[in-house]
């Protein structure tokens, strides 16, 4: 049974790694083909554009970094809550695992045919 939690365990990980993969490659795309659209748009229009469209696209740029720079928190902050439950996890049944060793060997000599225990007291008859 521990060892399928641990394999459970280590499948989530390795889940929320890909996830985390996947999401990072589908901002960076993201960006990439912002970066492309934009590319040469700003030199072109310069040149055509009054000061007030100007500021609009630029307000439209701050706004489009604004929003990829909240969604990349979020991933992150996603991730690295994630990856703490996993760590939390991992404590806990690494230090179940400590006390169920303790208590086998606490248990071992007596199970073995070890010293037998002391007898137990007993109050005096009157």
């Amino acid at each position: 049974m521990e060892q399928r939690k641990a394999e459970t365990l280590e499948t989530r990980l390795i889940e929320a790694e890909v996830i985390h993969q996947e999401q990072l490659s589908e901002i960076t795309d993201f960006l990439e083909s912002r970066k492309e659209l934009l590319g040469g748009a700003p030199l072109r229009l310069a040149a055509n554009a009054r000061p007030k469209e100007l500021e609009e696209l630029r307000a439209r740029l701050a706004e489009e970094e604004a929003r990829v720079g909240a969604a990349e928190k979020t991933l992150v902050s996603s991730w690295s809550e994630q990856r703490a439950m996993d760590l939390q996890w991992q404590a806990e049944l690494q230090a179940r695992d400590q006390r169920l060793e303790m208590a086998q060997k606490e248990s071992w000599p007596r199970r073995s045919g070890g010293p037998p225990s002391p007898p137990v007291p007993q109050a005096p008859r009157s």
